[in-house]
């Protein structure tokens, strides 16, 4: 008899699509597939997306010989759902339904518990999905924006987060229930967070909220301005202004390129338009990762910057760790895999955070939908 021992992992993004095979020991295939901008653009919610993003899932998968009868569990990218705490949820129709008319946002994470459902139905496995982007765990008092009629919410990069606490909290040989961390993800979208106790009691909203602006996405605006903006008569609807500050903002709006790599040349060949405002991301990010050390108490364990998939050029990655480590370490230690510069300390020790699905290869033993 064959055995079930690998958990299928589906992370669909804004301009790619990943793909991993878990065993007991470890990925045993992990890719991914990067996808033409047009192609993404052309569709007008994320679900139209679902059949060619299916087909390449299929594509990967197949490269791994009989991993349709040794699949045990599919596991998908939690998108923009209702407010849930952090944990692992079983996939079902109710859930699949909200995701695929965008319910609650339309947003590329939105179609991983579709596609991890429809798998792991052809497969006669359940599905689930992990610390979605809607975790909320949030103090009462986070929630407080300064004016009545808005209130806070929590959007972060929950499931890196989550996943790169939790693998500090194993280096420390901590209970993660008895550590404080900072967690700064950078990637498309920049969260900031601070966790006590393994929750998430404080954040920044990568998605339309507040914090550090990112390749794509703007973070806090001034409001006078927006507000004149939002007036102007430049935008159509309010979805199509969303659309620009999420797609269109951040290092977008000043540099017409989204591309670290191409703005690490810019910056190379003298441009110094480019090197201020690729500065200005990490000036904002130190600003809120030293806000969010304050926010968890100066008993803050360690910060963990963890980047995502994007390449982050070298020179500007050391800059920042120097910039960080000299204007916001007073409180804390710094963790991070790409760092040259953290002290050698245990308290700020090396880390790295794989696929955070492979936490799935026990059991699903947090709460259920």
């Amino acid at each position: 008899m064959v055995s079930r021992d690998l958990i299928v992992v589906v992370n669909p993004g804004s301009t790619s699509t990943k793909v991993a095979l878990f065993g007991k020991n470890g990925p045993v295939l992990q890719e991914t597939v990067a996808h033409d901008r047009d192609l993404v653009a052309a569709s007008r919610v994320v679900y139209e997306q679902y059949g060619w993003r299916m087909k390449t899932v299929l594509k990967i998968l197949e490269k791994f010989e009989g991993w349709q009868t040794r699949a045990r569990a599919v596991v998908g990218r939690g998108g923009l759902l209702h407010p849930l705490p952090g944990g692992t949820y079983l996939v079902n129709d109710e859930m699949v339904e909200d995701l695929k008319v965008s319910r609650y946002g339309d947003h590329p994470s939105n179609l991983g518990a579709p596609l991890a459902k429809g798998l792991a139905d052809k497969l006669g496995v359940p599905a689930f999905i992990v610390d979605s982007v809607m975790t909320d765990e949030l103090w009462d008092i986070a929630r407080i924006s300064g004016y009545a009629e808005i209130k806070r919410v929590s959007t972060t990069h929950a499931l890196n987060i989550k996943a790169s606490a939790r693998r500090r909290a194993e280096l420390l040989n901590k209970p993660i229930e008895n550590t404080n961390f900072v967690v700064c993800h950078l990637g498309g979208g920049i969260s900031v967070v601070s966790l006590k106790g393994g929750k998430i009691v404080d954040m920044n909203n990568a998605l339309l909220g507040e914090g550090p602006f990112s390749p794509e996405r703007v973070g806090t605006l001034p409001v006078r301005q927006l507000i004149d903006l939002c007036f102007s008569g430049k935008f159509a609807s309010a979805d199509a202004l969303k659309h620009k500050l999420v797609k269109e903002g951040g290092l977008y709006s000043y540099l017409k390129t989204n591309d670290l790599q191409k703005v690490e040349q810019m910056i190379a060949d003298g441009d110094k338009e480019a090197d201020l405002i690729f500065s200005a991301i990490f000036d904002v990010s130190t600003f809120s990762i030293a806000e969010g050390s304050f926010f968890v108490s100066t008993s803050t364990r360690a910060t963990i910057i963890r980047r995502s998939s994007t390449p982050t050029p070298p020179r500007r990655k050391r800059s920042f760790f120097r910039f960080f480590l000299s204007s916001s370490c007073g409180v804390c230690g710094v963790s991070s895999e790409e760092s040259e510069v953290s002290p050698p300390s245990p308290s700020s020790s090396m880390m790295t955070s794989s696929s955070a699905m492979g936490h799935l290869r026990g059991r699903a033993s947090e709460p259920r939908v």
